[in-house]
């Protein structure tokens, strides 16, 4: 999509959504819509991106609400979006797109590639715990991880081969690969407290995984030295490969189960203009079933070819009959059927907001995945009321499994119930996806009665 195609749609998104709110919302409910008020309001339990947390304040106006949303990460730190893309889609990668990844890597490089769909419910209840106030939900969602960390000698290996790599040796040690489908459930609680003229609010949510499709991969150890003139290689190894149950199938699968936790402590500073935030989520794992499958090696590994004496002669085409068995005696792998554990990706973070006034707001902070960022993300984002109907920011990153990110974000207001939101952390690979490694999307719908 060029960024002419761009413009235009979201041209005529806000002005379809500008002359139907101007009939249908009252002055009264343009008040109760300023930005302002969202700090007077509860938080939500979790933070799904940088890009969004201000749009997902609840309101006492209303006591129910139910939203749809959808999302979907793809970053990296040296990886540019045309090359995943292609990689993702199985398309051909010609030369050309190897060279513009190969010559930004770096030592350790990243990739993820993560979405997710979910329906929530969020009710307050008038006396719940200490006969005070409280927000509770039940959240659904599905959704699915990738996550990887690799050298570049180990992207230059496997995409250019080693014929370059004569006379030296490719390093591998460090890389290791995740990936999964999952299905969480979560039931939350969360409730304020007051302290002299400060507020705090406080909530847990406890989450019920189910996962298939696993699968992990860790180099601990691994290189591959190329003799000079070919003649030979050594490789040296100490991995650990492990695949869930390859048996189970059906969309109803389960081949590992876990449980994860939300955690949330805010304060509402006097004046209640400022708030600061602190956020522990998906602090969890996944124990996988003991029909799971474990490759394990360490060793070294001296290999100078096989000989054919006549390739047409069927009977020295031994390049032809290894198998998965003689496989793994050659390379010294052990193989044994036992569960593992996977941990959920973890975030912390620590969030401050502050209302200039009843249209401006701006909040800055950093969040950390601690199995997944190579660097804390720092960010800042400010959001303003341009109408009742009408909020729209931008953002400002650096750090995670990406460099450098440039948000916007919208949340558009239909009537008293409905309302849309929709987020990217960086808009930049719309523009240029040749020298953009990362971009997102965020979609959501509310309604609240």
């Amino acid at each position: 999509m060029s960024y002419r195609h761009f413009l235009f749609l979201w041209t005529l998104l806000l002005y379809a959504f500008a002359t139907y709110s101007q009939d249908v919302i009252s002055h009264d409910v343009a008040d109760e819509m300023n930005i302002a008020n969202s700090l007077k309001g509860w938080n939500d339990l979790s933070l799904t991106t940088t890009a969004i947390n201000p749009f997902t304040s609840f309101n006492d106006s209303m006591n129910h609400e139910i939203s749809l949303s959808g999302n979907g990460v793809l970053s990296s730190n040296s990886v540019n979006l045309a090359f995943s893309v292609a990689a993702l889609r199985n398309k051909f990668i010609d030369d050309e797109q190897k060279h513009s990844v190969s010559d930004n890597l770096t030592s350790i490089n990243s990739f993820e590639y993560n979405t997710g769909a979910s329906i929530s419910y969020r009710v307050v209840s008038p006396k719940f715990l200490w006969q005070t106030p409280a927000l509770l939900s039940l959240s659904l969602k599905v959704g699915s991880v990738q996550q990887s960390e690799f050298t570049s000698d180990l992207f230059n290996v496997v995409f250019f081969g080693n014929a370059s790599y004569a006379g030296l040796t490719a390093d591998f040690s460090g890389s290791r690969d995740i990936k999964y489908d999952y299905r969480q459930v979560r039931v939350g609680v969360q409730k304020k407290f007051f302290s002299h003229a400060a507020e705090w609010e406080a909530g847990v949510g406890l989450s019920f995984l189910s996962a298939k499709n696993g699968f992990e991969i860790n180099l601990r150890n691994a290189t591959l030295f190329t003799e000079q003139n070919g003649e030979y290689l050594d490789a040296t190894y100490n991995f650990e490969y492990r695949q869930a149950d390859t048996s189970n199938h059906g969309s109803l699968q389960t081949d590992g189960r876990g449980a994860s936790l939300d955690l949330l402590l805010s304060c509402t500073l006097p004046g209640g203009k400022s708030r600061l935030v602190f956020y522990a989520g998906d602090v969890g794992f996944i124990s996988w079933n003991k029909q799971a499958t474990l490759y394990t090696a360490d060793t070294s590994l001296h290999f100078e070819g096989i000989e054919v004496g006549d390739f047409l002669q069927t009977s020295d085409t031994t390049l032809f009959q290894f198998n998965k068995d003689s496989l793994l005696n050659q390379t010294s792998t052990t193989v044994k059927t036992s569960s593992y554990v996977s941990q959920f990706p973890m975030r912390l973070s620590f969030i401050y907001f502050h209302a200039f006034s009843n249209r401006w707001m701006t909040y800055a902070g950093m969040t950390y995945r601690p199995f997944t960022d190579l660097l804390p993300v720092f960010f800042i984002q400010p959001q303003y009321a341009f109408t009742s109907w009408l909020t729209g920011g931008c953002s400002i990153a650096y750090g995670g499994t990406s460099k450098f990110n440039l948000g916007l974000m919208a949340n558009v207001v239909a009537d008293r119930h409905w309302s849309f939101r929709l987020a990217s952390e960086n808009v930049l690979g719309i523009f240029i996806p040749q020298q953009t490694t990362s971009t997102s999307l965020f979609l959501q719908a509310l309604f609240n009665f």
